[in-house]
């Protein structure tokens, strides 16, 4: 995860290629990069986005192949969304193409959300058998209604820019 500032704004670029999923040390940048913020008192803001054409495409399938189930009650990316909700400044996800799975968690878990007119949202999880569990659907819930939400969740669809600013997923 890439640190720059804007002035009075820390920018984290999510950089994971190819396709800019949550891997190995995305993360422990995420944290590096809030914790950083946080002891910085000319920071006013953290803006998250992804590099490339992708803000966060989820997790690594790859590295969920393996995983075992000691690794999920680590719960490692729900710390993660935790400590983005809970920050004591403002968060803000820019979000530029994909936010499918764990980025559209992070997404959710920021204070504001932008989009691109290229950007989409899912949680397609349920198409490999697994629930989002990292808190997505709690925050979803809370945003555009309970209904809403689980037919989200449930389908897996993506929701593209446009229906996401009418539903209230993201503000801009």
């Amino acid at each position: 995860v890439d640190q720059t500032r804007d002035g009075d704004v820390l920018i984290l670029t999510i950089n994971n290629p190819p396709v800019n999923a949550f891997g190995p040390g995305v993360p422990e940048g995420l944290k590096a990069g809030l914790d950083a913020a946080a002891a910085d008192d000319s920071v006013r803001a953290v803006v998250i986005i992804g590099g490339g054409r992708t803000f966060v495409a989820g997790a690594d399938i790859n590295e969920l192949a393996v995983r075992t189930p000691k690794d999920g009650l680590k719960a490692t990316m729900q710390g993660v969304y935790e400590k983005v909700e809970q920050f004591p400044k403002p968060t803000i996800a820019a979000v530029n193409g994909y936010a499918f799975g764990g980025g559209h968690e992070l997404a959710l878990a920021c204070d504001i959300r932008v989009a691109s007119t290229n950007a989409q949202f899912a949680l397609p999880e349920t198409g490999l058998g697994i629930m989002p569990a990292a808190g997505g659907t709690q925050r979803l819930a809370k945003l555009v209604g309970l209904g809403r939400a689980t037919e989200i969740v449930l389908t897996g669809r993506r929701v593209k820019a446009e229906d996401a600013l009418a539903m209230g997923l993201v503000t801009q």
